[in-house]
């Protein structure tokens, strides 16, 4: 028998050496965000009090997300900017549990804000095109709920490139400076996630050629993935034909400048469309 890989133990062992040389750098621990594979153990209050966060907590040993991680055979990573903290400190974006704190855990109620919402929106949507089924935004938008408690079980990856946490905005220097000074850290943790399709968000421009400008497509070009633009009947997809991987070039999610059902459809029904032409992307996959 195979002994499963310890994503989970070797995640925080990236995060530990990363934020030691984030302290050397002056750094201060408060502000550095842990992220990775999603935590999939119960979800509880923060606190325990009515009004707190409720949070994803991790299983014993990380036995749920090792395995489930092992098994899954397509592994959905998404890769955002850093962390907006709005003046707080940083947390663990694997507690995310998207849902409004005054609510009661058994509601599945999604939180409002942009960011939140259209992450389980398109996490939905590509999780069932990887099944082969293309679910509208109108259905999504309306099952939020049913939706929700989806993503609860669903294993998927959430990392974000500069782990010094932020604001609303991310300026360009100081994410292209981040990832620059820990590009190490951040390829070890991609390569151990070892993702096949990846969520790039943060797109400056629309109408995406080879002259695209997204940092985390860009890391990925630079440290090992041979993606190349599908060309412009799949928009924003990037196919790696060698390691049989893809990237999608997606706005960040709390860009005010596309609708929700915009946002979700140059994903979801791009994907769909990409892999209708491309069905061996699914069949080499891990089964």
């Amino acid at each position: 028998m195979t002994e499963k890989k310890l994503f989970m133990q070797e995640n925080d062992k990236i995060l530990d050496e990363w934020l030691k040389a984030f302290e050397q750098k002056g750094g201060v621990e408060r502000n550095f965000s842990l992220d990775g594979i999603m935590f999939q153990g119960n979800i509880e209050r923060e606190d325990n009090t009515s009004n707190s966060n409720w949070v994803r907590k991790e299983s014993l040993n990380y036995d749920n997300e090792n395995s489930s991680w092992s098994e899954n055979p397509c592994r959905l990573l998404i890769l955002a900017k850093d962390q907006n903290v709005d003046g707080g400190n940083s947390w663990d974006s694997r507690k995310t549990s998207f849902r409004k704190p005054n609510s009661e855990v058994g509601d599945y109620a999604l939180a409002g804000d942009n960011f939140n919402k259209r992450l389980v929106f398109i996490i939905y949507g590509l999780a069932k095109v990887l099944k082969g089924e293309k679910v509208p935004f109108e259905f999504v938008d309306s099952h939020r709920s049913e939706i929700l408690k989806f993503i609860d079980s669903y294993p998927f990856a959430f990392a974000n490139c500069k782990k010094e946490t932020g604001e609303a905005k991310c300026p360009v220097d100081s994410l292209q400076n981040a990832i620059n000074n820990y590009s190490t850290f951040l390829d070890r943790q991609i390569k151990n996630i070892d993702a096949d399709l990846f969520i790039c968000c943060g797109s400056t421009q629309a109408g995406y050629s080879k002259d695209h400008a997204n940092y985390s497509l860009d890391f990925l070009i630079k440290h090992g993935y041979d993606f190349k633009f599908a060309g412009s009947k799949y928009a924003d997809i990037y196919y790696d034909e060698t390691h049989n991987k893809i990237a999608i070039d997606v706005w960040h999610p709390s860009y005010t400048g596309v609708s929700d059902k915009e946002f979700y459809e140059e994903a979801v029904d791009t994907l769909y469309d990409f892999i209708n032409d491309h069905k061996g992307f699914l069949n080499s996959h891990r089964s």
